[in-house]
């Protein structure tokens, strides 16, 4: 249960390696972390706010996680690192974050359940 912050950093980190790729940009380590930073402090607020590490695996979790960083995440990039915040960087950003926080949730949640049956069908 204590790695699932290291999962959703990961997603945030993913995101941005994806796009500095797709706009030809590069993925120098002080440029990536320059982008990354704003939704990484994000995670962080959301993480505290919601109290994530109750229930880290829960869905509900990932959704309420991926909300509040796309949200507060554009919210810092625009205000706070003076970056831009196009209509399409902020729809892409939105559904990236939810679909995957919420899928790697989901996934884990189905392997669980598969591993659950297998040792139930072997007892």
């Amino acid at each position: 249960k204590r790695w699932f912050w290291i999962l959703d950093g990961l997603v945030i980190v993913t995101f941005v390696l994806v796009g500095r790729e797709s706009h030809a940009l590069g993925n120098e380590w002080a440029a990536t972390a320059r982008v990354a930073a704003p939704f990484l402090i994000a995670l962080g607020l959301g993480i505290a706010a919601t109290r994530a590490w109750r229930a880290p695996e829960r869905v509900v979790t990932g959704l309420m996680l991926g909300v509040a960083t796309a949200v507060v995440g554009l919210m810092l990039r625009r205000f706070i690192f003076s970056d831009g915040t196009a209509m399409t960087f902020m729809v892409v950003t939105t559904a990236w974050l939810i679909v995957s926080m919420v899928g790697w949730r989901l996934a884990a949640l189905f392997v669980g359940r598969l591993a659950d049956r297998r040792i139930a069908a072997a007892s």
